[in-house]
């Protein structure tokens, strides 16, 4: 099994989960028809679908250096605090272009499968939706 379908194999089986968890957590009432099944599932679906199409979407902001501002600036914040010393390592006085261009190099690659998974959960509740809608 290559590399690649065992990451989409992860993120299937963490949004089957998340599926199973809402679905167990959501009991539906005593009597229930076809209207009642189908808005459940859409509800089921689209948890799984959020949560991991948001991943997927952060991951791909982070490996493009969208939040290296805000980390290098609590990383100096919190180096104003801290006192000196050889083990305070965020007060470097690094400027921030080198930090940038550090961190450009220590970025790994983004979650392209739990976006992918994501929006398929997504899709498969906007189908459950319209469904229930023509019940």
């Amino acid at each position: 099994m290559s590399e690649k379908l065992k990451k989409y194999c992860y993120a299937i089986g963490v949004g089957v989960l998340l599926f199973a968890a809402h679905w167990l957590m959501h009991k539906l009432p005593e009597e229930h028809g076809a209207y009642d099944v189908v808005c459940a599932l859409a509800n089921a679906f689209t948890l799984p679908g959020v949560l991991l199409a948001a991943v997927g979407g952060l991951t791909w902001c982070a490996s493009k250096g969208t939040f290296d501002l805000f980390s290098y600036g609590a990383s100096m914040t919190i180096g104003r605090f801290l006192p000196l010393g050889k083990k305070n390592v965020f007060h470097s006085g690094e400027k921030y272009y080198d930090y940038v261009e550090r961190k450009r190099g220590e970025r790994g690659a983004w979650l392209k499968e739990c976006l992918v998974v994501g929006l398929a959960f997504l899709f498969v509740a906007i189908v459950f939706t319209v469904v229930s809608h023509l019940l």
